[in-house]
């Protein structure tokens, strides 16, 4: 039997992971020997599983599960799939608004986004997203046009 379990750290962070033993795999987290990560942020509190029957699926969820943001992981902890639902229908909401942008140019970790009539949270998403991938981000809005913002872009991407 194969566990995907989720731990809670002393910071109040949470650490995803997969085991064949959990009692023990717990027990090695809070001895600092588990991850660098717990190693880091003992004592941990075991605050969920979920029993699978191969390694390959434990390990399967692991990964879907450490790509989802911390609420996400939060309302799987607390058994509330109605809010596990609408997280998800927000990240794919997300995920449809960045398709939809029009990516003016990228380079040198900088990208430009056409914008214009997008609804702020959809703003909100797509900064966000950059933001998190180590990007700067410059956005044209309605009152600059691409050819006067052109030449201050071909400077900072050169």
């Amino acid at each position: 039997m194969w566990f995907t379990y989720i731990l809670r750290c002393s910071d109040s962070s949470y650490y995803v992971g997969h085991t064949g033993d959990i009692s023990q795999r717990v027990a090695v987290h809070n001895a600092g020997r588990g991850s660098g990560y717990t190693a880091a942020r003992v004592p941990v509190t075991l605050v969920w599983y979920e029993q699978h029957q191969t390694e390959t699926q434990a390990i399967q969820r692991e990964h879907q599960i450490k790509k989802w943001s911390k609420a996400k992981k939060t309302a799987l902890i607390a058994g509330n799939f109605n809010e596990l639902n609408e997280l998800a229908k927000r990240q794919r909401q997300y995920i449809s608004c960045l398709r939809q942008a029009a990516f003016i140019g990228c380079g040198k970790s900088v990208v430009v986004l056409e914008l214009n009539k997008k609804p702020a949270y959809q703003l909100w998403a797509i900064c966000r997203f950059f933001k998190r991938e180590r990007f700067e981000i410059f956005l044209l809005v309605e009152f600059f046009t691409l050819s006067q913002f052109s030449n201050d872009l071909s400077k900072i991407l050169t």
